[in-house]
């Protein structure tokens, strides 16, 4: 029984970081999206892909505005990952042409909140073109 025991908690302990990574307490958490440090923004998206945390999405599309351009990039990859889209968002774009596609996500934001969906990918535009660049 003993052993058993032991197996369990060696068990436990193995996904206990998995775990509290994907429920935003690990090394960054999701809260690292809004730190100061670039790195620790990146890591927080890196987290948020992972868990896969469609709730986020919201936190994911203002680092799409980000001073940082890793930090767009990964912001996007992650959104693309989740949605199935880019909605003609690129990083690298001046900031006017960003500002455009980001009040697209705004807005598509809006409507799949409204719905009750986070993926594009039972919609129309995954079938004419999907990643959206």
């Amino acid at each position: 029984m003993r052993h058993v025991r032991t197996a369990l908690c060696l068990a436990i302990m193995a996904i206990l970081p998995e775990v509290w990574a994907c429920s935003g307490v690990g090394s960054s958490g999701y809260g690292g999206i809004e730190s100061g440090d670039p790195g620790e923004r990146v890591k927080a998206i890196i987290e948020i892909s992972e868990c896969n945390a469609v709730l986020r999405i919201p936190s994911l599309i203002d680092r799409l505005d980000d001073e940082d351009e890793a930090v767009r990039l990964y912001a996007i990859l992650a959104l693309e990952q989740m949605t199935g889209t880019r909605r003609g968002y690129s990083y690298a774009d001046p900031p006017g042409e960003r500002a455009q596609a980001i009040s697209d996500w705004r807005i598509w934001l809006a409507k799949s909140s409204a719905r009750g969906e986070t993926s594009e990918r039972s919609e129309g535009d995954v079938q004419s073109g999907g990643s959206g660049e």
